[in-house]
């Protein structure tokens, strides 16, 4: 009698191999897949956007228009997706999440010292 785990839509989570997985990725730019690329490109003009409000708040030192609430959830959801890019080993999502992360949590701390 054949175990019930044997079947493919009944194996335990962890043998199942993820669809995108299955095929190579297409690479370019010297072995780096376009997916990662995308991630990078994207990374870059979401964690690029926090500049001007940074630069705005250390010029002026005016945090009024800035949630507390906002930018503490922010910030922890930013760093989740920091624990969650090191925990699937995705070199965007670790790099610009770091950096979004210290860049929220700086507006974050001016906010709650300047206001």
């Amino acid at each position: 009698m054949d175990s019930h785990e044997d079947h493919p839509d009944c194996r335990p989570f962890g043998k199942k191999k993820h669809i995108l997985l299955q095929r190579p990725p297409m690479t370019f730019f010297h072995g780096i897949d376009s997916a990662n690329m995308i991630g990078f490109l994207a990374g870059a003009l979401t964690t690029v956007s926090f500049l001007p409000q940074i630069v705005k708040v250390l010029k002026t030192r005016d945090t009024r228009s800035l949630s507390v609430s906002m930018y503490g959830l922010f910030t922890l959801g930013v760093f989740l997706w920091l624990v969650y890019g090191w925990i699937v080993h995705s070199p965007p999502v670790i790099f610009y999440n770091a950096l979004t992360f210290l860049l929220s949590a700086a507006l974050l701390a001016a906010k709650i010292r300047w206001h």
